[in-house]
């Protein structure tokens, strides 16, 4: 059985401007995201901008079960300074979308993750990601404005 959930014309905009924003994740390190040096590992560090992205697209309004799925084309990622235990915030924004971005299909949405100490100033990792949107059922390449429409964004 299909259900849909339409998103309001309200909704759909304020999700528009949550896109230019930065979206901030918070998050305490685990003993075991630790190395034998007290560092946090790189691959942790991917386990975190994940999260960040996971809680980006709730943020923007994608359900977690929806037709959309948002894969990720490539990283970079740059260690800025060790990494300890304690508690680190990522932020995630979106960059390189133009203003009218609604005017011209894009296919792939970059976003820069920054990772820092929370309550300090200095980043200790960044990373450029180039994420596309898949649908679930076709495997079809899905356009970033097609996956901020109701369509997309509705559940099975």
């Amino acid at each position: 059985m299909n259900s849909s959930i339409s998103v309001s014309a309200e909704s759909r905009e304020s999700s528009t401007s949550a896109l230019f924003q930065e979206h901030l994740l918070s998050l305490e390190t685990r003993p075991n995201d630790l190395d034998s040096l007290g560092h946090v590992n790189h691959a942790v560090v991917l386990e975190y901008f994940e999260a960040a992205r996971v809680r980006l697209a709730r943020e923007l309004g994608f359900p977690e079960q929806s037709k959309l799925v948002v894969v990720v084309s490539r990283i970079e990622v740059d260690y800025l300074a060790e990494i300890g235990s304690g508690c680190l915030l990522v932020s995630t924004r979106i960059v390189d979308l133009p203003d009218d971005f609604r005017d011209e299909l894009n296919y792939k949405l970059m976003l820069e993750h920054t990772l820092t100490r929370a309550g300090r100033d200095g980043a200790l990792a960044r990373a450029r990601v180039s994420v596309a949107f898949i649908d679930r059922e076709t495997r079809a390449l899905v356009s970033f404005q097609q996956a901020l429409s109701s369509n997309w964004a509705a559940t099975e």
